[in-house]
């Protein structure tokens, strides 16, 4: 999995959310090929280190090995992340997830399991993009509305449920465990050019896919598109989607 430089900016602002004198053992729920905590494990000072990634997806988990394998001190094992959690209570530093909780059926027991494996002192750092957040200029209002829609409430298979407002309501879930204190932080990750590398490129690009989930015309997408190369040579093509950060810690009983 290939991220560009817009990408990668909006995860380094996540990571400046964390103190990480104080981390030294890592849980990344829904991991997939390992790169952030790749990246985490640069942050991280001493040698003592470990870090864990789970994810569902056996492809990811190969492909996390294979990329990891010069780092001894993370492991990777495949697992659904909704059922209980393969650690001991009070085990790490700080547990990292990135847009997966909509994808969490019963949210309220899969928060009990993070808070449960999470040290007393620990961080816990949750990121999601409210997709139904997604800006896209464009003269057809309409159009562009529709494919939007379709694509920030279209359930993959492999999602427990589907939840295009999960940004938003990303302070919320957390608060209504009564488990967790924290805040919320906001990046807007933004695009001026229609280029490769970008990540509103790869998006439009996959909203091919709703072609044949027959969500959306072949005519339809190809008239959005068209139009995407237009904006960008007359300098009008603009994208941005909000990405909503939930930082805390353990609420003490």
């Amino acid at each position: 999995m290939i991220f560009g430089k817009d990408n990668l900016e909006m995860r380094e602002f996540i990571y400046s959310l964390i103190d990480f004198d104080k981390v030294n053992s890592v849980l990344d729920l829904g991991c997939k090929d390992g790169l952030d905590l790749r990246n985490l494990a640069k942050k991280i000072s001493t040698k003592e280190s470990e870090l864990y990634g789970i994810d569902i997806s056996e492809r990811f988990i190969e492909k996390a090995k294979e990329v990891s394998k010069d780092n001894s001190n993370i492991h990777y094992l495949v697992a659904d992340v909704s059922r209980k959690l393969p650690f001991k209570d009070n085990y790490f530093d700080l547990v990292y997830s990135l847009n997966l909780l909509e994808c969490i059926e019963i949210k309220e027991s899969f928060l009990k399991e993070v808070n449960r494996v999470l040290k007393e002192e620990g961080i816990v750092v949750f990121g999601h993009f409210d997709w139904d957040s997604i800006i896209i200029n464009g003269k057809d209002k309409k159009l562009i509305r529709k494919i939007v829609t379709a694509y920030a409430d279209n359930q993959q298979d492999w999602m427990g449920s589907v939840d295009s407002w999960m940004g938003r309501r990303l302070l919320g879930e957390f608060n209504k465990t009564k488990l967790f204190k924290g805040s919320i932080f906001t990046y807007v990750l933004t695009n001026s050019e229609f280029e490769k590398g970008n990540y509103g490129y790869g998006m439009i690009k996959g909203f091919k896919d709703l072609i044949k989930d027959n969500l959306i015309t072949k005519d339809e997408y190809e008239r959005f598109y068209d139009e995407m190369l237009l904006l960008n040579q007359t300098g009008e093509y603009f994208f941005s989607i909000n990405m909503y950060i939930y930082v805390g810690r353990k609420c003490f009983q």
